[in-house]
């Protein structure tokens, strides 16, 4: 998996040389947040709160949290606090990066599906403190100690960060020696600015962070994502590609060129290859029932792809909403909120007189029938009556979640976090 990083002082994109000299600002976090966001993961880093050690307040919270809501987070600097983990992670933050306060008593009170242990190397060293502290370790015996408190580790080699010069080989070599020893997720950093590197590191099973390379220009993150896959297992060189849609439903298999993928990334509306035309072909081009990509993943082998899509129509040219079944789109409780939010917002446009618009815009009135629809969820007796009465628990609710801009996700991150403080 390719990584795409940023680091933020003052409330601003930066890169630093081995942590320390200012290289470069990019002010326009929208252009990253563009550029970033079909990743599935992108590590944000607090360089300020880093820094601070504790003692100043000084950090880039705020800002963090709202890129939380824009990606998918992996974030870390300053973390030294449990309270703090999970006010990033109720924020939308997929994974917290743990580095100073990597210990055994600190990570026994986070949930390890959800941390990132930091094992940053300074001349062999562990650096500490915004890397400014270093202390003598054994990686492997680092690895092995707290290894059952995380998801994975993040180890850079601050001796080439933001050099652009290319990874240390031998350390390539020696994660892929852990990985295989550990059977655990490692994410290697620091100097990778070749793209034939990003593929070395990927065919040895680890992930990669870009940093330096992809602000300066000298990668291209697209491309490098392009270069990763291998369109060579097939004579065709067309991968099969898998498409869904926002809530999980499958909506068609497609074929994907290299030339395909590299338009889908650059336009992050879907394309593919036809087979029957020999051509390129973008979803939606003639129906106008595009594909707008929200996430772009591939498989163990590199193989196949998986395009995370927002359907607009249908996306089956017989007119079904999946071509794997003759349905309309699925039945869910996303569904159910997208379609009170627009009963909601028709209102407000048009003055619509529907029973679900007018409880939204009274406030006083839909607090009482969720009240009232709870106390009769308690009094129900049959498994119909009880359904029955949940299900309009259920409608209010979503009116409710819909009118304050409440996702589903936001409610089932919260559920995760309360089983992981419970397990």
């Amino acid at each position: 998996m390719i990584i795409p990083s940023i680091d933020l002082m003052n409330n601003t994109a930066v890169q630093l040389k081995q942590g320390k000299e200012k290289v470069l600002e990019q002010p326009n976090l929208k252009k990253l947040i563009k550029e970033f966001r079909l990743f599935p993961e992108t590590n944000v880093i607090d360089l300020d709160a880093a820094l601070s050690n504790g003692s100043i307040k000084k950090s880039n919270k705020e800002l963090i949290k709202s890129l939380c809501k824009k990606l998918r987070c992996n974030v870390g600097g300053g973390i030294r606090s449990k309270e703090l983990v999970y006010e990033y992670l109720r924020a939308g933050a997929k994974h917290i990066i743990v580095g100073t306060s990597a210990n055994k008593e600190f990570l026994k009170s986070l949930p390890p599906s959800r941390v990132i242990v930091a094992l940053d190397l300074k001349g062999g060293k562990l650096a500490t403190h915004g890397w400014t502290k270093t202390k003598s370790i054994n990686i492997k015996n680092q690895i092995k100690k707290l290894k059952n408190y995380c998801a994975g580790f993040l180890i850079t080699n601050v001796d080439v960060e933001g050099l652009n010069k290319g990874a240390n080989k031998n350390f390539i070599k020696k994660l892929a020696e852990l990985k295989k020893e550990f059977n655990k997720r490692i994410i290697i950093a620091g100097g990778i600015s070749e793209y034939k590197e990003i593929k070395e590191i990927e065919h040895q099973d680890l992930d990669c962070v870009l940093g330096m390379s992809i602000y300066t220009g000298k990668i291209n993150l697209n491309k490098a994502l392009v270069n990763s896959i291998d369109f060579e297992k097939s004579k065709s060189k067309l991968i099969p590609t898998i498409v869904q849609d926002e809530n999980n439903q499958v909506l068609m298999l497609a074929y994907s060129s290299k030339f395909s993928l590299h338009k889908s990334l650059t336009t992050q509306y879907a394309t593919y290859f036809s087979r029957s035309r020999n051509k390129l072909w973008t979803k939606g081009e003639s129906s106008g029932n595009k594909q707008k990509l929200t996430k772009i993943t591939y498989d163990c082998d590199n193989d196949t792809l998986l395009f995370r899509v927002k359907q607009k129509g249908f996306a089956c040219h017989k007119n079904t909403y999946s071509c794997f079944n003759k349905e309309n789109k699925e039945f869910n409780l996303n569904y159910l909120k997208e379609f009170l939010k627009k009963r909601i917002d028709l209102k407000n446009k048009s003055n619509s007189i529907s029973y679900t618009a007018k409880i939204a815009n009274n406030s006083e009135k839909l607090h009482k029938k969720i009240i009232e629809e709870a106390f009769e969820v308690t009094q129900a007796k049959s498994r119909a009556e009880k359904v029955w009465e949940v299900a309009d628990l259920t409608y209010f609710i979503s009116i409710y979640m819909a009118k304050h801009n409440l996702t589903t996700k936001d409610i089932l991150n919260e559920l995760s976090l309360r089983h992981t403080e419970l397990t």
